[in-house]
């Protein structure tokens, strides 16, 4: 601010220092639009997956989306359930700490697992070899849906994954593979 980087054209010292006092009054990080951007590379791959728990017409944000496709069925009321790194454990909390709390596991689930989820490459970090593709992994799917069962979210898209038996797929396409339909019969 003292060497007129920030707003050069505003030349006036009082409102200078104004300024600069409101500034150093904001607690939080103001971003620029260059992290914004990078923030978004990080951000994309989570809500697309959040995404594939809706209804896919659904106009609303992730969160607020969420939200509604909270029932808390299968949750005790007051008792929130974390995953943690080896094991889950309870806390007690408000009912209303039960839905955020798990919008943010699952949230977090999907960072943990995006590249096996979506086939996206983690973000390439400076000096380091460009991170692979991974394939897609359809029993992390599961797990996913489990997860959100578990804590409380329901839609049909939700049950559809966490019913889902990836290795009764994979042994079907492997026999449609090995014995052609037009040549056996596969019921």
């Amino acid at each position: 601010m003292h060497e007129n980087n920030l707003f050069p054209k505003i030349t006036d010292v009082t409102t200078r220092t104004r300024i600069l006092q409101k500034l150093l009054e904001v607690s939080t990080l103001v971003p620029l639009l260059s992290t914004f951007f990078e923030d978004t590379k990080w951000l994309e791959p989570v809500a697309k997956i959040i995404r594939k728990l809706l209804p896919t017409r659904y106009k609303k944000s992730n969160r607020f989306a969420m939200y509604q496709k909270y029932t808390g069925s299968k949750c005790k009321a007051g008792i929130i359930h974390i995953q943690g790194r080896r094991q889950w454990h309870t806390e007690a909390r408000l009912d209303m700490h039960q839905m955020e709390c798990g919008y943010r596991q699952l949230c977090i689930f999907a960072w943990r697992h995006f590249p096996e989820l979506i086939g996206i490459a983690p973000h390439k970090n400076k000096g380091t070899a460009k991170p692979k593709i991974q394939q897609i992994n359809k029993h992390s799917w599961r797990r996913l849906g489990r997860l959100a069962q578990g804590l409380g979210f329901d839609s049909e898209e939700i049950s559809a994954l966490a019913n889902k038996n990836p290795d009764l797929g994979m042994a079907i396409a492997f026999l449609k593979q090995a014995r052609p339909p037009e040549f056996y019969n596969q019921s």
